[in-house]
């Protein structure tokens, strides 16, 4: 698909009107065509010819092009930049200063990128242990499925459509059929779901497969609660047609290996590894001891100080961090998944020593995914670990300070 830059611009400040067309440039210094749409107010009442009309433009890489203003305003243009990215997803940049007539601006240099809310995939360049993705605490206990009392709304193939990588999931066992419960299935997950039965292992399975032969770029990982044997565990993976080729084991890639460094997600697309398994069993057939790979600090409390301290045992070359905030009873706020409240969670891990300084969560565990901003934070780390990683342009745009 065409990828695609769409540069809007919003003007501020007063009206005064002056003969003669103003004019600001707009260099594109990128490697793809963008297209101008200069508006005001929506291009209320605005006609060819007048101020910043609707009329579009296209402009090549490393072309630029003159929008004629006829009435300027005083304090000048924020000028806003909307691209298609590859996965025909609308990004939005903005201008770091505004612009006054006669100026010329640069795309990207003078821009910075306005994280969205919905899921990015980051670079491929960068490994398992450099990228965040946002993760459902108790993925299958939804509302959209049938839990009345839930911890998420989005089923799991809604979740994963929205952009949600990673799923904390419990396997149970119920009359020697394997379920997604909530607490035992006969009693706590059959009250919590109204008599509704509960869904199969193996469905939810089916969702995750379905995704992945849908999304050949993107990689899943799950974390399991696991009740039933390694033995039944590993059956319901094997009762998937295909689902066993797309996960990675042991003797694909052993991280410990590498000093607990993953591969990259090149690596991962191009290996059709893309489902990665953690399992407090630590059952080598399909997946890796969850204690031994990731460190985790407290969940069931949105006590700060009391979610920062480490869950499990110290254990060496670790390189994966699961930041888990949810409460212990579910509680649908927007603010636990604010930027604000997870950074704090975040700094003061760190200070405690659950993480060292200046590591950021591969894995966010929380409720309620479709409230706050859980999948901007994502987008601001993973674009921040390529810049750091020296993997975007010298002009990349940087992230627009909150």
């Amino acid at each position: 698909m065409k990828k695609e830059i769409l540069i809007s611009i919003l003007s501020l400040g007063f009206s005064i009107c002056l003969d003669g067309a103003k004019k600001i440039t707009i260099e594109n210094n990128s490697d793809k065509p963008i297209i101008t749409i200069a508006r005001r107010f929506g291009c209320l009442g605005i006609t060819e010819g007048e101020i910043l009309t609707c009329k579009s433009e296209t402009i090549e890489p490393k072309n630029s092009a003159t929008l004629d203003i006829k009435y300027p305003y005083t304090s000048g243009y924020t000028l806003i930049v909307h691209q298609m990215n590859d996965q025909n997803q609308q990004l939005t940049y903005e201008s770091k200063s505004k612009a006054s007539h006669g100026d010329t601006v640069q795309f990207p240099e003078n821009f910075y990128w306005k994280p969205p809310n919905f899921w990015i995939s980051p670079h491929q360049e960068l490994r398992l242990d450099q990228i965040c993705q946002v993760g459902t605490h108790n993925s299958h206990v939804n509302l959209q499925e049938g839990f009345i009392y839930n911890q998420q709304i989005w089923s799991i193939k809604k979740q994963l459509n929205n952009g949600v990588r990673h799923f904390l999931l419990d396997f149970w066992e119920e009359n020697g059929v394997a379920k997604l419960c909530h607490g035992t299935c006969k009693t706590l997950s059959l009250t919590a779901r109204a008599g509704i039965p509960n869904k199969t292992v193996k469905s939810g399975l089916e969702t995750i497969k379905n995704f992945l032969d849908n999304n050949p770029g993107e990689i899943v990982t799950l974390e399991l609660e696991n009740y039933l044997s390694a033995a039944k565990t590993y059956q319901e993976f094997q009762s998937v047609p295909g689902l066993e080729n797309y996960i990675l084991k042991k003797t694909d890639y052993e991280p410990m290996e590498h000093d607990g460094y993953w591969p990259t997600l090149a690596w991962f697309v191009k290996q059709e590894k893309r489902l990665i398994i953690f399992d407090t069993k630590g059952e080598d057939r399909y997946a890796f001891n969850t204690d031994r790979y990731m460190t985790r600090n407290m969940y069931g409390t949105l006590n700060v100080d009391k979610a920062c301290t480490l869950r499990g045992s110290e254990r060496s070359n670790r390189q994966l961090y699961q930041l888990n905030y949810f409460a212990t009873v579910a509680i649908a706020l927007a603010q636990n998944n604010s930027i604000a409240q997870l950074r704090q969670i975040l700094a003061t891990c760190q200070e405690k020593g659950i993480i060292i300084p200046g590591k950021t969560p591969n894995f966010l565990a929380l409720d309620f995914t479709n409230l706050g901003e859980p999948f901007k934070y994502a987008n601001m780390l993973n674009y921040s670990a390529a810049q750091k990683a020296g993997l975007l342009p010298d002009n990349s745009s940087e992230i627009k300070p909150e």
